[in-house]
């Protein structure tokens, strides 16, 4: 996945094996690709979408376990996700949007995995 930005093309391939999570980086790197096949966001959007997902995926606690997965049963993966926007949050500033924006594109992500299963 590329995107065109107005500095050039950015190379925007996310491999899920680089994460300690990855059928979870899979899913929603797939979403975000559906999105876009789906005609969704500008490239710039994009964009932002895959920097969410990058600190997501970095920022996962260590207690989230290799093998989660959106449909995991249990609390884990929603716990996982609730500490992952906490430490978020307190790593900007009370002004910054940036948390918010962050979160509310991983629930996006979240809700075309859903419709795409």
């Amino acid at each position: 996945m590329s995107f065109a930005l107005p500095v050039g093309t950015v190379d925007g391939t996310v491999t899920p094996l680089d994460f300690r999570q990855p059928m979870l980086a899979a899913e929603l790197a797939d979403a975000l690709t559906s999105m876009r096949q789906a005609g969704g966001p500008s490239d710039s959007t994009a964009y932002h979408y895959r920097g969410a997902l990058m600190s997501m995926l970095h920022g996962l606690p260590d207690e989230c376990p290799r093998t989660a997965r959106l449909s995991s049963p249990g609390l884990e993966i929603v716990n996982a996700f609730h500490e992952w926007e906490a430490a978020l949050a307190s790593a900007y500033s009370a002004e910054s949007a940036i948390p918010h924006q962050h979160g509310r594109r991983i629930r996006r992500l979240i809700l075309v995995h859903s419709a795409h299963g």
